[in-house]
């Protein structure tokens, strides 16, 4: 269990708030003909009365200081999925971070970076821009809007001057983050990274399945196979343990993106059963990374 204490105060203007109530207080009842308990209760109730007005009374001018004496935090969210590693983007965003991004610290404010994919990976330095890894994180999601939630709360004590997205654009996760970035109540800006035009690509983009199955029964599969730029036959391998036990072919058009593969695996004995399920790639794709994807089956 978790019995960390936060809050927006000082821990030493607690207690001088502490002080402040019970000496009120205790001057207040201390000429009054109240007697015995009655004395000590009505003085009691007074000191926390006091004491929880003074804490709302004081908490947006806390707010409000703290923001004047801090210096203003400019927060830049960099994208850390696959799709950077495409068409040079990884190069033209380590030149945007290089020349563009850290030239612009000043000493009256504070630069920092984040990496984010599915979420916020990472704090990033500067002196980190030329190292940043694209390999054995989970990024094959973009998603702007946990990671904007995320930084709300990470940063809920510091006094945000704005918030720059550097992304190519690609966002397939959580849906519109407008909410999310209206919600930090700072200017959001958005710095684009490569070309967004879909170029040609086919990808496995889902896999339906049941995780569990009885053993000599057959189990269903079904992959969600999206082609782009496309008008001609593709052929999708179902693998078990890398080896291929079946194929289907499948005729794609330039009007349609999206269509269903279905197969069906069994086995004879307990086991647990890796899967893969491939597109044999085309020399003309944009990338070859999201042509296929691995699961497993407990029998």
């Amino acid at each position: 269990m978790n019995f960390s204490f936060k809050t927006d105060y000082s821990f030493i203007f607690i207690p001088a708030i502490l002080i402040i109530a019970f000496v009120i207080s205790y001057f207040y009842y201390k000429h009054t003909k109240l007697d015995g308990i009655q004395k000590k209760l009505f003085t009691a109730l007074r000191f926390l009365s006091l004491f929880f007005i003074f804490l709302l009374l004081s908490s947006p001018v806390i707010s409000f200081l703290n923001s004047l004496v801090q210096d203003p935090v400019n927060v830049f969210l960099i994208d850390n999925s696959l799709s950077l590693t495409i068409e040079n983007r990884i190069e033209q965003l380590k030149k945007k971070l290089n020349y563009n991004i850290s030239n612009t610290e000043a000493g009256e404010t504070e630069n920092l970076y984040f990496l984010f994919s599915e979420n916020l990976i990472k704090e990033l330095k500067s002196s980190e821009f030329e190292s940043v890894s694209y390999d054995g994180i989970n990024n094959f999601q973009t998603n702007l809007t946990l990671p904007l939630y995320d930084l709300q709360s990470r940063l809920l004590n510091k006094n945000v001057s704005s918030v720059t997205l550097i992304s190519d654009g690609m966002i397939n996760e959580g849906g519109n983050p407008a909410t999310a970035a209206r919600s930090l109540n700072v200017p959001v800006n958005y710095i684009l990274i490569g070309d967004t035009i879909q170029k040609n690509d086919l990808v496995v983009k889902n896999i339906f399945y049941n995780k569990t199955a009885f053993i000599e029964s057959n189990v269903p599969l079904k992959a969600e196979i999206n082609s782009y730029g496309y008008d001609r036959d593709i052929k999708v391998n179902l693998y078990e343990e890398d080896k291929m036990i079946d194929s289907r072919n499948l005729k794609v058009i330039n009007s349609q993106n999206s269509y269903e593969v279905s197969f069906n695996v069994t086995s004879d004995a307990e086991k647990i059963s890796k899967y893969k399920i491939e597109i044999e790639s085309l020399s003309d794709e944009i990338t070859v990374r999201n042509n296929y994807t691995e699961f497993f089956i407990k029998f």
